[in-house]
């Protein structure tokens, strides 16, 4: 098997993909708050959205591209991808949940919120922190990559039977669950489909798979889903990088840096922009969406750092092995 490739290029796209999805919601914050009419600015701050699509299909591809062809313990994968998830979530995320009880009226949009989400990130009902719902696909990947662990032909087994129930899902009127046959799933796969198809050395593997969701997507699909050909982008995006942008980066990189603090960004940067667009009300209109929102991402940054240093550099490491030690005197 040929040596694996850096990653530098991967985290820096990271990087780039926290900072649109913190003008996606930053921008529609600031319009509300000011009483600001602006189709355009609205309309190209809905497409930071795609932040997540690229966090998803690169998520299936970082887990995959780590570990195939290594000896893994279930054990010690789930406990180091859940503290991962759980110990820097927690935090921020029962403190959303006391606030809204405390104060209900923080919410401009008055949204509900479920306990045993926000506590779990169990899929039922919304989490308090708005942005979590990604975290419990986040989680589902993890158990799902379980599976290839244990044995790898059920895996894509299990992969080949979703494919059939979800793209059967979209020719008939027959909805399976949204939750378990959501298309972030199948961003996932992508992912996962692009990294086994580079670490076996088989690239017809990772095109073939394209070509046929393609052909399924607009030949056989009645209304094609516009976010298939931009997953599969994103998915040939990481495919050339890897393949042809193979360098290193220094830590103290920008986008490195960024890039490595982007779980904590994407965590803090909701509850901060929606305080801090309430205290920049007073500034003129011609100049409190750059202002505000350059505040608000120079913020992200700084504060996003500060959590990812004590919250995952330093706690959930020291939680990791902590946990497991004492699962290893159970072994």
């Amino acid at each position: 098997m040929k040596q694996r490739k850096y990653l530098d290029v991967l985290q820096v796209y990271r990087g780039i993909a926290a900072l649109v999805v913190v003008v996606h919601h930053t921008i529609p914050s600031i319009l509300y708050f000011n009483k600001i009419e602006n189709p355009i600015l609205s309309e190209m701050s809905s497409f930071g959205k795609l932040g997540v699509d690229f966090f998803f299909v690169l998520s299936g591809f970082i887990i995959a591209y780590t570990n195939l062809d290594k000896p893994i313990q279930v054990s010690s994968y789930l406990l180091r991808r859940l503290t991962r998830i759980y110990i820097p979530y927690l935090p921020i995320g029962v403190f959303i949940m006391v606030l809204y009880w405390l104060m209900p009226g923080m919410s401009a949009s008055d949204r509900s919120f479920n306990v045993f989400n926000s506590l779990t990130l169990f899929p039922i009902g919304n989490p308090a922190l708005s942005v979590a719902w990604s975290l419990s696909y986040e989680l589902f990947f993890y158990l799902l990559f379980v599976v290839c662990i244990w044995r790898r032909k059920y895996y894509h087994i299990l992969i080949f039977l979703w494919c059939i129930i979800f793209f059967l899902s979209e020719t008939s009127q027959i909805k399976v669950s949204s939750f378990l046959f959501n298309f972030y799933v199948l961003e996932f796969f992508i992912g996962y489909v692009l990294a086994y198809s580079l670490v076996l050395n088989q690239r017809n593997i990772y095109f073939s798979s394209v070509v046929c969701i393609l052909i399924i997507n607009y030949i056989l699909l009645p209304l094609p889903i516009s976010n298939i050909t931009i997953s599969i982008g994103f998915s040939f995006l990481i495919f050339l990088s890897i393949s042809i942008r193979n360098f290193r980066l220094p830590d103290t990189n920008l986008f490195m840096i960024i890039g490595g603090s982007s779980y904590s960004i994407y965590l803090i940067h909701n509850p901060l922009q929606s305080f801090l667009v309430r205290k920049f009300t007073f500034l003129p209109s011609d100049y409190v969406v750059p202002v505000v929102l350059g505040i608000v991402i120079v913020l992200s940054v700084l504060l996003g750092y500060l959590y990812y240093f004590v919250f995952e550099k330093k706690l959930t490491k020291l939680i990791y092995d902590k946990l497991e030690k004492v699962c290893q005197s159970y072994i």
